[in-house]
């Protein structure tokens, strides 16, 4: 076969572009997964190209045929029948190579699209693929050509969990739009309207700016090459080269994008060799709809709608042009192509058929088919690039128009780079102006999408679900609405002594602030670190008398691992699977449960092991069969990986947020005995145990006689009113730093203000006997949770020792959960979170159980209360239950 120039030169100008942009994207790994869906279309085109022969002939065979309006009177092609409905070949090779490639599990979904919406789009392009390839069978008429799209966008409007809310642009003119509205609005009902709208413009406008010999392919192809490269600026503006790829494919939605555009590109370059003049197959309206549908589907999901409208100026000024004809203000003829003259071989403009194709032959006068075809192409592309610039402009790459200060983006060693002169009297003006403004609520969600990032979750998915805390009040807190939220998870488990902060605490960190407010920790010392450490070696049992003060509990346990290897001289650690110690890289390395996975490899030395209560099994029936076989299978884990390697165990006295799990009768006392006859170290985390929360001063004195080697602690140090963690050791250990150095130091560690509010926190826990309030309340507690699990089937069980609480959920008689361990949401759970926020109860619902921790200054009254918030939440939820 001989291909048409223009038709190569056209889509080697497509194509030029997004290689480009492929190369200079910053991220390897980036750049290996779009590869490999290049490679993946690649070959869904040559399928597609070899197919569509062979389609062609059956849909021949079938009638779906038909003439060429445009080339009547020419002997060579007027009473030739041309087969009629390719896209559908188009479309169904499509749909596999997408379907495959996330079968192989090559990319991972944005958190930010849900695998409901992800399947509700491709419901709607397969409908809108079928009611096309109706549409050509039964050839319906345009007022039912119109609605077929609103049918087929149902399943996508339906499961789509994006935001409604839009930014209200910085405009005084003609009004002070933001004045008006606020910073952003949210469109609710409206914004689905204008989704559904757009699905529908998408999918008809091509068919609308139709007739010509390879037009609707064409144009399809400059607006998918228009979104990749849209797609390929954010990712290179939005990666570095040092980001995981695992982070990458799974939080950038422009990613995901290119990997349902990309095959569309390919595939729809396939069906052009065949659509170009003179066109050998008609693509019919499957191929619009199709295309359409797929263009609208990426921007909803990927939340570029606004976007898309750019790249379909054309679509949009013909639209416009049309009006009159479409909505039957003139007649409007069946089909308004332009008139073919068999004399000059030309194609001449009938100005009463109103498109832009009739608008271009009247400006430029006749012109051939396969030219004709090529202005427009061009006109598309040149209507993209406008497109782009409104986007810079828009997004504010380029901003302050009227003081001609424009911000210049390059790109240097495929970095972005900014530069610009700033002005610090205005940001200072503008932020004085801010600062005394009260924000509504849309606004600071906007706010904080923009400008922030969350911890642990996709910040688009975290933002939307947020509360909004503006202020607090005892164990409760309230939102910028005046809704009132009784705290029973402490926040974080951490704020022991409620939301109301002591006078005390406050005077405090005032004075410190007034006397010193820093000083340097390497070679400067403050009167309250001294008073601080005397108050510590109080508390604590037996000889832990030394401490270091560090910012937080996860660096906490950093210093203890590294405090254990200089020690020991030894480098492995064992920790539990069952486990939380923190977010850094060694802390979340000891960390034994899933958050752990995103940060492998993680640090060396780590070794797991199995707690006394596993997930799926028993050690034994009895707290002494339990004790004795986990106390034999950690002695054999040690023997397999040599005592003389190991430097410390770590283990959190209560497991924390993997269960609530007291250690049965005598499993610390094994530990301290097998720790004293290797020499490996004891380190207990009571970062979430320690001041008060199991009813004794810290987790490990519930055992007997138990002094763990070094302590970490942070959370209830000071009720965490400012950030604040500490490592307490023994003395021989405290001795060997002495004279040799501990290896570890930041700029914050012993920061006297966090200092300060610690000693004056503790002295408030003292005089107001908070623990023995604890010791009240447990019984109280325990109660509680009995009556939940006798009132509500859905209660399996629940295990609670001081204020430190957890209920286990069942979904059937069989004691199944509702989410396995780690297993993918049930929207029974997502259902009972979202009741307890309704009912105003905030807590912490994790797999299938929920925690009540609350802070340890709450009274009987105000646990009860919060017990009848629990006790009608779950009412709902055994609706769910399955006998």
């Amino acid at each position: 076969m001989i291909f048409d120039k223009s038709l190569l030169g056209f889509i080697g100008i497509c194509c030029l572009p997004p290689i480009l942009l492929l190369i200079y994207l910053p991220n390897v790994s980036l750049q290996w997964i779009i590869v490999q869906s290049g490679f993946f279309s690649f070959g869904a085109g040559l399928l597609t190209y070899k197919l569509i022969p062979s389609v062609a002939e059956l849909t021949s065979k079938a009638n779906l045929t038909g003439m060429d309006l445009n080339k009547k009177g020419n002997p060579k092609y007027s009473n030739k029948k041309i087969p009629e409905s390719l896209g559908i070949c188009v479309a169904v090779v499509y749909l596999v190579c997408v379907i495959l490639f996330q079968t192989f599990q090559w990319f991972s979904f944005p958190e930010t699209i849900q695998l409901s919406e992800y399947n509700a789009a491709l419901t709607s392009i397969c409908f809108m693929i079928l009611l096309g390839f109706g549409d050509d069978v039964l050839n319906l008429r345009w007022r039912y050509k119109l609605i077929l799209p609103m049918f087929a966008s149902l399943p996508l409007l339906v499961a789509y969990a994006g935001g409604t809310t839009v930014v209200v642009p910085d405009i005084n003119f003609p009004v002070p739009l933001r004045e008006w509205l606020g910073m952003v609005f949210d469109l609710g009902i409206f914004y689905r309207i204008y989704l559904l709208m757009l699905a529908i413009f998408c999918t008809n406008s091509i068919n609308i700016l139709a007739g010509i010999n390879g037009l609707e392919v064409g144009q399809s192809v400059v607006i998918a090459t228009s979104i990749i490269i849209h797609n390929l600026i954010e990712l290179t503006i939005g990666s570095s080269s040092s980001a995981s790829s695992s982070a990458l494919s799974t939080v950038s939605p422009h990613l995901f994008s290119l990997i349902l555009m990309i095959p569309f590109l390919f595939t729809t370059i396939s069906l052009l060799f065949y659509n170009w003049y003179p066109s050998r197959v008609f693509v019919g309206d499957t191929y619009t709809y199709f295309s359409g549908m797929c263009f609208a589907v990426v921007a909803i999901l990927c939340h570029f709608s606004k976007t898309l409208l750019l790249f379909f100026i054309p679509q949009i000024l013909n639209f416009l042009y049309s009006v009159p004809q479409l909505f039957g203000i003139i007649p409007c003829p069946r089909h308004r192509v332009p008139k073919y003259n068999p004399e000059t071989g030309k194609m001449e403009a009938i100005p009463t058929n109103l498109t832009i194709i009739n608008l271009l032959l009247m400006i430029t006068g006749p012109l051939t088919e396969r030219k004709l075809c090529v202005y427009l192409l061009i006109f598309q592309g040149f209507c993209s690039c406008i497109g782009f610039g409104i986007r810079m402009i828009a997004r504010g790459v380029i901003k302050n128009i009227k003081t001609s200060s424009v911000l210049i983006n390059s790109f240097k060693s495929t970095q972005r780079s900014f530069t610009s002169k700033v002005n610090y009297d205005e940001i200072y003006k503008k932020h004085l102006k801010i600062s005394e403004k009260k924000f509504n609520k849309k606004e600071i969600i906007q706010t904080i999408k923009d400008n922030t990032l969350f911890s642990w979750n996709p910040t688009e998915v975290a933002a939307n679900k947020a509360l909004i805390m503006e202020k607090g009040e005892g164990v409760y807190f309230y939102d910028t609405d005046g809704k009132k939220y009784i705290d029973f998870n402490s926040q974080a488990m951490c704020s022991n002594l409620g939301h109301t902060v002591p006078e005390e605490v406050i005077k405090a960190i005032e004075e410190q602030l007034r006397s010193a407010a820093y000083a340097y920790p390497c070679s400067i010392v403050t009167p309250i670190k001294a008073k601080l450490s005397m108050l510590l070696a109080d508390l604590f049992p037996g000889d832990i008398n030394h401490f270091y003060y560090t910012s937080g509990g996860a660096e906490s346990n950093e210093t203890a691992m590294r405090m254990a290897r200089l020690f020991t001289g030894r480098h492995k650690i064992l920790a539990r699977y069952r486990s939380y110690h923190g977010a850094t890289l060694g802390a979340m390395t000891l960390t034994g449960d899933p958050r752990r996975w995103n940060s492998e490899p993680g640090a060396s030395g780590v070794v797991h092991f199995m707690d006394p209560y596993p997930y799926s099994f028993k050690w034994g029936e009895t707290e002494e069969q339990i004790t004795e076989m986990s106390l034999k299978y950690l002695r054999e884990t040690i023997s397999y990986e040599g005592a003389k390697n190991i430097a410390a165990i770590f283990i959190e006295p209560v497991t924390g947020t993997n269960g609530i799990l007291k250690p049965p009768k005598g499993y610390l006392e094994g530990i301290r005995k097998i720790c004293d006859e290797t020499g490996i170290l004891m380190v207990c985390d009571e970062v979430m145990n320690g001041f008060g929360r199991t009813g004794e001063m810290f987790g490990f004195m519930n055992s007997d006689n138990v002094i763990p080697d070094i302590v970490t602690m942070a959370k209830g140090i000071n009720g965490a009113y400012l950030p604040l963690g500490a490592v307490g050791c023994r003395d021989r250990i405290a001795d060997h730093f002495k004279v040799n150095p501990i290896g570890i130091g930041s700029t914050y560690n012993s920061h006297p203000v966090t200092l300060a509010s610690a000693y004056a926190a503790l002295q408030y826990f003292l005089k107001n006997r908070v623990l023995d309030n604890v010791k009240t309340l447990e019984p109280v507690l325990k109660q509680q949770l009995e009556q939940l699990k006798q009132r509500h089937p859905t209660v399996k069980g629940y295990r609670s020792l001081g204020l430190f609480g957890i209920v286990e959920l069942q979904k059937n008689s069989k004691g199944e959960p509702f989410v396995e361990y780690n297993g993918p949401a049930h929207p029974a759970m997502s259902k009972l979170s979202q009741d307890f926020v309704d009912n105003g109860l905030y807590t912490l619902c994790r797999w299938s159980s929920f925690f009540t921790n609350p802070p340890l200054t709450i009274n009987e009254k105000e646990l009860k209360e919060g017990f009848e918030i629990l006790d009608k939440s779950l009412t709902n939820l055994d609706k769910h239950f399955e006998k």
